[in-house]
């Protein structure tokens, strides 16, 4: 609900934000998510949800201005956040591509009319991740969500750690 607008909002806004402040401000969602979902990782109770339901509604607007603002997907936040409202793996990557597809197709539209998308460039990727879509889900479902969640958790908080740092470094 607050991530299309915040996608739109994010891609006017574009040209006008300053590489450092979008940059630095990314690394710390990255790094608030990222020691969230390492101390959940290792926590002696898990509670299933951890976070109140606006909460949604935050990661929706984060995404959002990722989205809008540099094209990135958004979920990394969306992910790490479901999981820490509760959600397994498989689940919370299931919502977050369900969600992300609208958000994926308004950013594009309103990129292509400010003329800044590479094509051939993102024609290639999106074979790529058809493929990947189309294969990730099966093997996901093959495995045990608990124990999927369990070992991933960790290795995806770690993951939001590293883009963190490599955002501003």
């Amino acid at each position: 609900m607050t991530a299309v607008p915040a996608t739109i909002i994010g891609s006017l806004a574009a040209p006008h934000i300053p590489e450092v402040v979008y940059s630095w401000a990314i690394a710390v969602i990255f790094v608030v998510l990222g020691v969230q979902m390492l101390r959940q990782s290792f926590a002696r109770k898990v509670k299933k949800a951890t976070q109140p339901a606006w909460f949604a509604y935050v990661l929706g607007a984060i995404s959002g201005l990722m989205v809008g603002v540099a094209g990135l997907s958004g979920g990394g936040p969306i992910m790490a956040g479901l999981m820490l409202m509760g959600l397994d793996m498989p689940h919370a990557a299931a919502t977050s591509s369900y969600a992300l597809v609208a958000l994926s197709v308004i950013g594009c539209l309103l990129h292509a009319t400010q003329g800044t998308i590479a094509w051939q460039v993102g024609g290639l990727l999106m074979l790529g991740s058809l493929v990947g879509a189309a294969i990730t889900p099966r093997i996901l479902n093959r495995f045990d969500p608990r124990l999927l969640t369990a070992i991933l958790r960790p290795i995806l908080g770690i993951m939001l750690l590293i883009m963190a740092v490599t955002q501003v470094w």
